[in-house]
């Protein structure tokens, strides 16, 4: 609601700057000023959660996929998802192990695997790190007691503080073995907890060391629990909790209880002997009932998960000591975690359960509540497709047979803004390992795994296909052809089915005729047609016939090519034909450059240029090539195209301009390592540490798209893809997910509602061109839409075609290419079915 306020003006502005106040003052209430920051997207998985702070009215998760912060209603308990911080927003690293609240300012503290502390504060960030005096930027846990920030790492704990008034920490103390006279334990620091009597208990690799806060400095105050004068086992102490009355600790053999008075003698032990407990226990929790929480499992930090033999995932013991399936505060609650617990956070009367996998817990006044994010499943991508109902899947997987450390979680697929994630634990997946994605004529998805021999996760490999329409499975596999059935599981391979070479699939392809190719790594490749029908299998020419490694297929309609993990890297067969005639098609070994024999071939790619000439682009480690089916050409950074002339010669072709932009922004060592054509005819090159570069056929030019220069959350980039709908470029990194938008493909919007010009006022000077949308899709609607701009004696300036954004963009020129001078400018656009809108523009020239 606006009000309207008489003003008293003794020395009025010139009307241009009245004018251009107002509409200022228009514009920053009108959301359509914001939509220019949303050209790039992020998105990562925060369903796996290290911790959590709970105040008053947010809630915050330390997850592998960065922060999460949630609006917390304190009435009622409800919460809403307000945003994911990430790198992209300041954090040093996404992969956050803890979280600590400072109540006087604010400020959130995070602590990283391995980078330091990020200071989330209300409108900037604070990096804290060993270039700040810490011992180490491997954090372990943060607590906060009193204005007092107490950080502990794996090379001692540092104490920082908050004087009043003063918005940064101040770095007071560091505490180890040698600064300590011994007192500490082991400089290997795993949890920390302060007591109400303010005792600082410190779980260490060798025992437990605790002292009062008041006493820190005083070597001699110092005090620990060791194997040698308690009950605890000679192994890591991993947790550490405390309440009113005890402190519990736990190694991953036993889980102990003592006194909240260090100094009663007044030790409890549980062990898998005495007590009963399932498996490995991963960390415990003390409830206001002297009860302790305990969850099982052991971390395996080169995987990033928790590992358990049990089907147990927590247990209870009581205030007596008896250990049971169900905490009595649970026992109003029905829905609890089903995967690993990675931290009991116990405050306001409330349980909370940080999951691995499912996001928080919280059981509160008898209402249960699962923080869960709609987010992806994984932070590695490995393969992109968007099916032919503009569905997006992502898959996770390499060319291994074990987990990785951020990826090997199965299937993302994301429709109209939700995410689907699909695990051999929720859906008929027989593999987590997914390296590859196709989406065949029919619209089925086609999953390729990797075999492992050692099998460690009851992974079964092969190709998974997915028809979703009615949600029916297939498994292809070297036995045959397996079908899945809801009640019975897995069916054995149908008699007389086609079998493919082997089970371990380092790509899945289909061609412009609908032909599937199924690359077997160590074998061959095994196609079938459109219909499923089996059409034959070959291999690659290669001199030994051992590796058979394929790992990239592309079809330009004129030949097929083939990367290799071994033997002779790039195989070309020069032929509209597949290769299971029998003919010999093969381009021979001495027709390529020797450096597309070696290396990794990430991508092919096929353009027809100006010349109506076809160009075959290739993405290989050894550098980005260009094949016309006669001159090969290498493109680089210091000189932008190269000839190849024979006898691993190359001669300068194209040279750059001063000004030009160079492929990856000049770094020599760059190499591709993904390869994409948009539907605008432009060419985005990923690599290993440079991010992206992207070539414009048209003008023959090069930009560069990195961290520091755009949002991308890493330089790594593993693949590419393309939401038409939306008419953003997909790209896949380990860690996460960006989108871009680069222009529609295909419109959805049916009609011409509101339309807006933003910014507005204009400078052309400043902001390059107007945008006029359609609010509030921000897209045309279908059909042929024309924009006319008119000056204020109503003469038409110009008219505007729509671009691929679905929208108009004006640069202030009118129809000669003359600048138009300040004022204001009528625009009216009308769509295919004679529907008008108008609206007002403010141009202000500046020269």
């Amino acid at each position: 609601m606006l009000t309207h306020t008489m003003l008293s003006v003794k020395n009025p502005l010139p009307c241009k700057m009245i004018i251009v106040s107002i509409l200022f003052i228009i514009l920053f209430l009108n959301p359509a000023s914001k939509l220019q920051a949303t050209k790039w997207h992020t998105y990562t998985n925060t369903n796996n959660v290290n911790d959590a702070v709970i105040t008053d009215h947010k809630i915050y998760t330390a997850t592998w996929g960065g922060v999460s912060e949630y609006s917390l209603n304190a009435v009622n308990g409800d919460t809403y998802l307000s945003r994911v911080i990430t790198s992209v927003d300041g954090l040093v690293s996404n992969d956050i192990r803890t979280l600590a609240y400072e109540s006087s300012t604010g400020d959130v503290w995070a602590g990283t695997y391995n980078q330091g502390i990020t200071v989330i504060k209300q409108n900037t960030m604070q990096i804290l790190n060993t270039d700040s005096g810490m011992p180490s930027n491997r954090v372990r846990r943060i607590i906060e007691n009193q204005s007092h920030l107490y950080v502990a790492t794996d090379m001692g704990i540092s104490q920082f503080y908050y004087l009043p008034g003063v918005s940064f920490p101040l770095l007071l103390h560091q505490y180890d073995e040698l600064s300590t006279q011994g007192g500490l334990a082991d400089n290997d620091v795993l949890d920390i907890a302060i007591s109400p009597s303010g005792y600082l208990y410190c779980a260490t690799a060798s025992g437990v060391s605790y002292i009062h806060t008041d006493s820190l400095d005083i070597d001699t105050a110092w005090h620990n629990w060791t194997p040698s004068n308690s009950p605890i086992p000679n192994y890591p102490i991993l947790s550490i909790s405390v309440n009113d009355d005890y402190i519990a600790l736990n190694t991953k053999m036993s889980v102990h209880r003592h006194n909240i008075d260090p100094n009663i003698s007044d030790w409890q032990t549980w062990t898998r002997a005495n007590a009963g407990l399932q498996d490995s226990v991963f960390t415990i929790g003390l409830t206001s009932q002297n009860g302790i929480l305990l969850a099982y499992g052991l971390w395996d930090e080169d995987t990033m998960s928790i590992k358990r033999k049990s089907t147990a995932v927590y247990n209870y013991i009581n205030s007596a000591g008896v250990l049971s399936a169900q905490a009595p505060e649970l026992n109003a609650y029905d829905e609890f975690p089903t995967v690993s617990i990675s931290r009991f956070i116990l405050k306001q009367n409330a349980l909370t359960f940080a999951t691995w996998g499912e996001g928080l817990y919280r059981y509160f006044d008898g209402v249960s509540n699962n923080l869960r994010d709609n987010c992806i499943g994984f932070q590695t991508i490995s393969d992109i497709k968007t099916d032919h109902n503009h569905n997006m899947w992502f898959a996770s997987g390499w060319l291994g047979g074990t987990m990785t450390r951020k990826g090997t979680r199965g299937i993302s697929k994301l429709s109209d803004g939700y995410w689907q994630n699909y695990t051999k634990k929720n859906s008929p997946l027989t593999i987590d390992n997914m390296n590859s994605i196709e989406v065949d004529w029919n619209n089925k998805k086609w999953f390729g795994s990797w075999d492992s021999t050692l099998e460690p996760y009851q992974w079964e490999p092969g190709v998974n296909v997915l028809d979703d329409s009615d949600n029916s499975w297939l498994w292809y596999t070297r036995d045959g052809i397996r079908t899945w059935d809801a009640d019975d599981g897995w069916s054995a391979a149908a008699t007389g089915s086609p079998k493919i070479y082997n089970n371990t699939i380092s790509d899945i392809y289909v061609d412009l005729q609908g032909n599937i190719l199924i690359a077997s790594s160590g074998a061959g490749i095994t196609v079938f047609d459109k219909d499923y029908n089996y059409l034959g299998k070959f291999q690659m020419p290669v001199s030994s016939g051992v590796f058979q490694s394929v790992s990239f297929m592309h079809n330009s309609g004129s030949r097929y090519f083939f990367g290799m993990n071994a033997d002779d890297r790039l195989q070309i067969w020069n032929d509209s034909s597949l290769p299971i005639t029998g003919e010999n098609h093969w381009l021979p070994t001495n027709d390529y450059p020797p450096p597309l024999l070696g290396g990794t071939i990430y991508g092919v790619i096929t353009i027809t240029n100006i010349f109506e000439e076809e160009e075959n682009w290739i993405a290989s480690s050894q550098g980005l090539f260009m094949w016309d089916g006669t001159n090969w050409y290498r493109y680089d950074t210091d000189i932008k195209r190269r000839k190849y002339v024979g006898n691993d010669q190359w001669s300068n072709e194209t040279l750059y301009y001063v000004d030009e932009e160079r492929l990856f922004g000049s770094d020599r060592e760059a190499r591709p390592t993904a390869i994409f054509l948009d539907p605008f005819n432009q060419i985005w090159i990923g690599s290993l540490e440079n991010g992206i570069t992207m070539y414009d056929p048209s003008t023959e030019r090069f930009t560069n798209y990195y961290i520091g220069k755009s949002p991308l959350i890493s330089n790594y980039i593993t693949c590419f893809g393309y939401d038409p709908i939306k008419g953003n470029l997909l790209i896949g990194t380990p860690e996460g997910l960006n989108t871009l938008e680069i222009g529609v493909q295909i419109k959805t919007e049916k009609q011409l509602n509101t339309v807006k010009a933003f910014p507005n006022p204009f400078f052309p000077n400043r902001d390059g061109a107007v945008r006029i949308i359609n609010m509030p899709s921000q897209s045309m609607p279908k059909g042929t839409n024309v924009c006319k701009i008119f000056d204020s004696s109503g003469a038409m300036v110009i008219e505007l075609k729509e671009n691929k954004f679905t929208r108009f963009d004006w640069n202030g020129l009118n129809k000669k290419n003359q600048k138009c001078s300040s004022g204001i400018y009528f625009f009216v656009v009308t769509d295919a079915n004679g529907v008008t809108k108008r609206g007002k523009i403010a141009l202000i020239r500046e020269e």
